[in-house]
Order: C-alpha cells, then structure tokens, then sequence
C-alpha cells in the first residue's frame, strides 16, 4: 500500500499536469498584484492632475479659504502622498500655503 501511494505521489510530482496547476497559481497570483499595480499607478496619476488643477486655480484666484485648503489637503494632497507622491506638487502647495497665510 505505501508503495503504491509513493508511485502516485511521484507520478503527480513529476507529471507535467501538477507543474501547469502551479504555473497557473503563481501567475494569478502575480497577475493580481499587476492589477493592483496598475489601478494604484493610475489613482495616483488622476490626483497628481487633480491637485495641479487645484492648485492652479487657487494660485490663479489669488486666495484660498481655511475650509478649502483643508479640503484641498485632506482629499487631494495627502492621499497623494500616501500613494507614494514624489513631492513634485509641494512647490505648489507652498504657494497655496502662501495664500493661506496672507489672506485679509
């Protein structure tokens, strides 16, 4: 008996069937971690645009309020970061942090 279970585990073992099974498991897998990649890479993509267009307009407007500024940091800016922003939107924010401070 333990013969023959040794004959059938060596035989799924080196049988071409078991390393496709495998092969179609580690490729899902990574498949699904591209997927999330790619989502990420794109989410982080639409904010960076998002808070330039923000910016801008502010910048443009020449004043920021207490409440949209937070909103602009909360929504925006920081989620940004939290997806690995590369700080290229901060000489931005410094200027809308300007306008923040200099209000009337």
């Amino acid at each position: 008996m333990s013969e023959n279970a040794l004959t059938i585990i060596l035989a799924c073992i080196g049988s071409a069937g078991l390393w496709s099974v495998v092969n179609l498991l580690i490729t899902r897998h990574y498949k699904k971690h591209d997927d999330n990649d790619v989502v990420r890479r794109a989410l982080k993509g639409l904010l960076y645009t998002d808070c330039i267009e923000w910016c801008q307009k502010y910048i443009d407007a020449g004043s920021i309020d207490i409440r949209s500024y937070n909103e602009l940091l909360r929504y925006h800016v920081q989620p940004y970061r939290d997806l690995g922003g590369d700080g290229t939107i901060d000489s931005m924010m410094e200027i809308v942090e300007d306008l923040l401070h200099n209000r009337h």
